[in-house]
């Protein structure tokens, strides 16, 4: 029986706040540590993702491209979304006693169309960056955790504990160019184009740093997938991709419970937006936790594949699908 997380997330938009950008850059760096003493180094290896060239300028550019899609429905159907949970209403937390799974599934609060469920706005408007830039006492020593004072009358203050990136209709270059999946990703690709009226779809290498469903490769020889999608809500079939997924090691027990409730929030965009199933790929090695977790979730395991990296290693991986009940 899966555990429950008292933890309540507000699930909205990235780029609502100026700060986002920097909050994933360190969410991702807080992996890295987490990952390495739980004996799974093997999945992102040891260097801060900070340190690796381009993936500063590339986050702040993949929050930019988020809001620019969300707001015009032009470029790579690409969106990211921020879990957050309000630090100042007495918000409970419990603890995460498992390695890989995130604590359980809390209860959440999803927009994922419109603005933020009162936090910010649906035109993009940022908090004023003095509103509360945030500050923290847990977390890194070093790295305190930003908080977030909503502009709405209620003044409320939230701290961001995790994040998504999803892509319609498009799978990341390390899954479209992979041989053991090209049978899958062809025929997702051509279903998404047939329910979205003709529309095209491809998971090219746009140049960018890689993304992943549980975290692949990003970082390394893989490229942020490209594509393009007619963008229709209630399109009557296609897909999207679960880029990746990915909680802030700092927040502690906040944490708890936010991977699944923004996965929960990608299967309600999907079905927004008439899409019949939702894609994911994770690691398989280390601990080896990763597809039980997404089973948990509902998602059905289609086939095994790896990643060859620069140093001659292979990246084992699972490609997962959940497919949404019929409306």
């Amino acid at each position: 029986m899966a555990k429950t997380s008292p933890n309540v997330f507000h699930i909205r938009n990235a780029g609502l706040w100026p700060h986002d950008a920097d909050f994933m850059i360190a969410a991702f760096d807080s992996t890295i540590p987490h990952l390495a003493a739980g004996g799974n180094a093997g999945q992102w290896g040891v260097e801060p993702f900070s340190r690796k060239d381009g993936f500063i300028q590339e986050t702040h550019d993949d929050v930019r491209l988020s809001e620019e899609y969300r707001l015009t429905g032009k470029g790579d159907p690409v969106r990211t979304f921020i879990a957050e949970v309000r630090v100042d209403d007495g918000n409970s937390t419990s603890s995460n006693s498992n390695g890989n799974d995130d604590g359980g599934d809390g209860k959440v609060n999803v927009n994922v169309n419109g603005n933020d469920n009162g936090i910010g706005n649906a035109d993009g408007d940022h908090d004023n960056e003095g509103s509360n830039s945030g500050q923290q006492s847990d977390g890194v020593a070093g790295h305190p955790l930003p908080l977030r004072t909503s502009p709405s009358p209620s003044g409320a203050t939230f701290l961001p504990v995790g994040l998504i990136t999803i892509r319609d209709g498009a799978f990341s270059r390390h899954v479209s160019s992979n041989a053991q999946l090209r049978p899958y990703t062809q025929q997702a690709k051509a279903e998404h184009a047939r329910a979205t009226s003709g529309g095209s779809s491809s998971g090219s290498d746009s140049g960018s740093h890689s993304g992943s469903g549980c975290g692949s490769n990003r970082g390394s020889s893989s490229g942020r997938g490209s594509g393009s999608s007619s963008g229709s809500r209630g399109g009557g079939g296609g897909f999207i991709y679960v880029d990746v997924v990915v909680t802030d090691f700092r927040t502690g027990k906040r944490r708890a419970g936010a991977g699944a409730a923004l996965l929960q929030a990608a299967k309600e965009y999907a079905r927004d937006r008439g899409r019949r199933s939702v894609y994911i790929d994770c690691w398989t090695g280390g601990t080896g936790k990763l597809v039980p977790y997404y089973q948990r979730l509902g998602f059905k395991p289609i086939q095994d594949f790896g990643v060859k990296r620069k140093d001659a290693t292979v990246w084992t991986g699972k490609f997962l699908r959940y497919d949404l009940p019929e409306p």
